[in-house]
């Protein structure tokens, strides 16, 4: 069996991404590994009509809320899994930048949450989880929110 010494957890500080890391911090201590926190975002574009895009104003400090943010929920995952805690902060396709971000930083496990859409939803928002269950070349744990 492969040794599991770096796990990348995503986060997008929702409910299922937080019990996602749970579940990663539990393994994490049983493991001895490290924990890597990776947020993917998109930068907030507006359209104009005359057909140029723009950033509305205050977008050049969404990096820094964001990366403000995801320190936070590395102090705090320092704390409850006494663990080394990386971060990554990326600006692009959530699915693709999380498949990267595994292979850049190294990891052997990735551990997401899903919000386990069906139907319709499914169709139109797609999952991203399921994406990277496609495409990563490490194996995925994907964590349901608890019902």
């Amino acid at each position: 069996m492969t040794t599991i010494s770096r796990i990348l957890v995503p986060t997008d500080f929702s409910d299922c991404a937080t019990r996602a890391l749970e579940y990663a911090i539990e393994l994490a201590s049983k493991l001895s590994a490290t924990i890597v926190l990776a947020h993917v975002f998109l930068p907030p574009i507006v359209y104009m009509p005359d057909g140029i895009w723009a950033l509305p104003e205050g977008a050049p400090n969404v990096h820094d809320k964001l990366l403000e943010a995801l320190d936070k929920l590395a102090a705090q995952t320092r704390v409850a899994s006494s663990r080394p805690v990386e971060t990554t902060l990326v600006e692009g396709d959530p699915a693709k930048e999380i498949v990267k971000a595994a292979t850049h930083q190294a990891c052997d496990l990735i551990v997401i949450g899903t919000h386990g859409r069906s139907g319709l939803s499914h169709l139109v928002l797609g999952s991203v989880a399921e994406k990277v269950v496609q495409h990563a070349t490490c194996p995925v744990l994907s964590v349901a929110l608890r019902k």
